[in-house]
């Protein structure tokens, strides 16, 4: 059964696992350092979170609905996915700030369940439901923990 950042349970259990990086950790896969990751995946929850539209990108109205059918299921993301441009993260971030944020953000979503995910189009796949925003959100968190050993 697929987790959802929604269930407090599973929730929790991304937390414990957050909790557990430290600056020493490397990727299995993919090119981002731990801060980066940490910088990307809170990127990620903002725009999910956001009460604010985003900008669309043009591969987004092309390629977004052939990828919606494939991400949006059970299965985990494959390794190495490109990353649209504004949730790429390449420079130095403070640790300790982006585990922090990202727990802080984390518990948000769960607090505000439904009623506090964006109701605007994410930039690339375009309008999504809240559980395709929830899929999304949860999948992207449970790879990027993998991609560091978590």
């Amino acid at each position: 059964m697929m987790k959802s950042l929604l269930n407090p349970a599973d929730s929790q259990s991304y937390i414990n696992r957050i909790n557990c990086i430290n600056p020493a950790n490397k990727p299995l896969w993919g090119k981002m350092s731990v801060d980066q990751m940490l910088a990307h995946c809170n990127a990620g929850l903002e725009m999910a979170l956001s009460t604010e539209p985003q900008k669309r990108v043009l591969i987004g109205y092309i390629f977004g609905p052939i990828a919606k059918k494939q991400l949006f299921n059970d299965t985990p993301f494959k390794k190495d996915l490109p990353t649209a441009k504004n949730l790429l993260k390449t420079g130095h971030y403070n640790f300790e700030e982006e585990k922090s944020k990202l727990l802080n953000l984390v518990a948000q979503y769960t607090r505000g369940g439904e009623a506090g995910i964006t109701r605007h189009p994410h930039s690339f796949f375009g309008k999504l439901s809240t559980a395709q925003w929830d899929n999304l959100m949860t999948k992207h968190l449970e790879h990027h923990l993998q991609q560091f050993g978590l």
